[in-house]
């Protein structure tokens, strides 16, 4: 069942995703060292990197399809995106990059 994401409810979700106040780099930094098992910082990374998923969803929904269904799939990918740059020691200023590349 496919169901239609209306403004409004378009609207409480990007000021839920773009609620969260910007990291700094030593924040980033810092939740990646404790982020690479799951736990508190990487929820929080995750959640500080759902802006991606829902931009990229917002693009891909204009070529016809589901917001919502994008937006699901685009969380997905940034949990395994952030999961995977954690483990892998990478840098807090290439992150937001990594993400981006993974989700779109």
């Amino acid at each position: 069942m496919m169901v239609h994401l209306d403004e409004t409810d378009l609207d409480l979700l990007a000021a839920q995703v773009r609620s969260h106040p910007p990291l700094d780099a030593d924040e980033v930094r810092s939740l990646l060292a404790d982020a690479r098992d799951a736990g508190p910082a990487q929820a929080r990374l995750v959640e500080h990197h759902l802006e991606v998923a829902l931009d990229e969803s917002l693009v891909r929904g204009d070529r016809g399809l589901e917001v919502t269904d994008l937006y699901q799939e685009a969380t997905v990918a940034t949990i395994i995106a952030v999961s995977e740059y954690a483990a892998r020691g990478g840098a807090p200023s290439g992150l937001r990059s990594y993400v981006a590349r993974v989700v779109g």
